[in-house]
């Protein structure tokens, strides 16, 4: 069943890309804990059928703020999940270098809190407002911040951007790592005093609660 699915996305892909105009061959992949190898293939599959016989293609990865950064276990066990988005944003990078003779460009995306399907629970239990106090610009993601940053890594406009993984959190890794430092600096305090009475406890294991699954 799987082989036969795959056949039908390189088909359809195919059939896609020779249709629409200028050439355009863009490949956009997600894939949640369980589904890297399956990222794996039907990238392999569509490069080999398409990209690499016309030498041009433009790969986009799904992958996540949670692909770049640990979580102390303290917040929320998310290895698994943290790991196979790592896998992800590494085999960007690594196919980034070896297709680029193809003149195709592999990038990801790696996209902090937004609304949707998965997170509408934890929207209705903590309130917009209270996780966007998290990232540095005091909002959560919409329907429109990726769109941008895909165009760029999808068009011509990103024809010299390649092994690159784009953070679209409003800011949250960098104040997770200026939170860690803190950690370090004050040895071992108690974590919820240091988030100022837990609430960015609470933001984060919400966030993450976004990512699992």
């Amino acid at each position: 069943a799987s082989r036969r699915l795959l056949a039908w996305c390189v088909h359809a892909y195919t059939a896609l890309g020779l249709i629409a105009a200028a050439g355009m061959a863009v490949l956009i992949v997600h894939g949640g804990p369980s589904a890297f190898r399956g990222v794996f293939l039907l990238t392999q599959a569509i490069g080999k059928a398409s990209m690499i016989p016309r030498q041009y293609g433009r790969i986009v990865n799904v992958a996540s703020i949670a692909g770049l950064l640990g979580n102390p276990p303290e917040l929320m066990h998310t290895i698994a999940y943290n790991t196979s988005k790592g896998a992800l944003v590494n085999f960007t990078r690594a196919l980034a270098c070896e297709w680029g003779r193809y003149n195709i460009t592999v990038n990801a995306l790696a996209p902090g809190f937004f609304p949707s399907k998965m997170t509408k629970g934890v929207l209705a239990q903590f309130g917009a407002e209270a996780l966007a106090q998290f990232a540095p610009l005091k909002r959560i993601g919409d329907d429109e911040d990726l769109k941008g940053a895909a165009l760029l890594f999808a068009s011509e406009a990103g024809r010299h951007i390649t092994g690159q993984v784009l953070a679209v959190d409003g800011g949250v890794c960098f104040a997770e790592k200026v939170i860690a430092g803190q950690v370090a600096l004050l040895g071992h305090a108690p974590i919820d005093k240091l988030l100022q009475r837990g609430r960015i406890l609470r933001i984060e294991l919400a966030r993450f609660h976004n990512e699992v699954g």
